[in-house]
């Protein structure tokens, strides 16, 4: 999740989007922030990619709360892969949310600086906010709902094709990931449920596509260098 340290895009119509509990206004820093913006307002599905750091997760997590805020959704839903399900989940306690909280720990992160700690404790608690694997989604439906698809790159096309028909009345689909950062490796492994959402549905005048690039990390200045390094 991007920390934000640079100056606010100028005369972004976007300005302030979203006011953290501690006062601090977050503004779209570069051009993408604002596609992401635009492209989650007019789409049932939209598809954020590209580079670590830009921003992706935080900015469809703030669209999400705000939507929250006006009654547009009962709920934020969180998907994001998990490589140990089932028995080992079964033995923590709490219900499947809290079990696998600690699995989405980046954007718990990113929740908790937002909202602060008890509110988000708060929103859990009334499952204004609610996790869920993506191995619990079969048989699944989304209604009245947005749902983050988060680090998609590392789920598989059964698993995508599984959330994308889970859709009902009045939901909203953000899906985020990075290409570059796959833990999908192995010669008989087939594509990333990332890359078959961006070659299969890109000609799609209904979902939106906004794919991030260097200049959009907002982390110190040596994540590029590091990044371009390994491109």
């Amino acid at each position: 999740i991007a920390r934000y340290v640079f100056k606010p895009l100028t005369n972004s119509k976007y300005k302030s989007i979203f006011t953290k509990h501690d006062g601090t206004d977050i503004s779209p820093r570069t051009e993408r922030h604002e596609e992401i913006i635009k492209a989650i307002k007019s789409n049932t599905i939209s598809v954020i990619h590209g580079s670590a750091g830009t921003g992706k997760s935080l900015f469809s997590i703030i669209m999400g709360l705000k939507f929250l805020e006006d009654n547009r959704y009962d709920r934020i839903l969180i998907v994001r892969p998990i490589s140990v399900v089932g028995k080992s989940l079964g033995f923590l306690p709490g219900d499947m949310s809290e079990k696998y909280m600690p699995h989405a720990s980046p954007i718990v992160d990113a929740l908790i600086d937002l909202l602060g700690a008890k509110a988000f404790e708060y929103m859990v608690t009334q499952k204004k906010i609610v996790f869920e694997p993506v191995s619990m989604m079969r048989g699944s439906n989304f209604q009245n709902s947005y749902v983050i698809v988060d680090e998609c790159q590392n789920m598989d096309k059964i698993e995508i094709l599984t959330l994308l028909t889970r859709i009902c009345y009045n939901t909203k689909v953000v899906i985020t990931g990075d290409e570059s950062q796959s833990d999908r490796k192995g010669p008989n492994l087939d594509k990333s449920a990332l890359e078959y959402v961006v070659e299969r549905l890109k000609d799609n005048d209904e979902i939106g596509f906004v794919k991030m690039l260097l200049a959009d990390v907002q982390r110190h200045k040596i994540v590029k260098e590091v990044i371009e390094a390994f491109e």
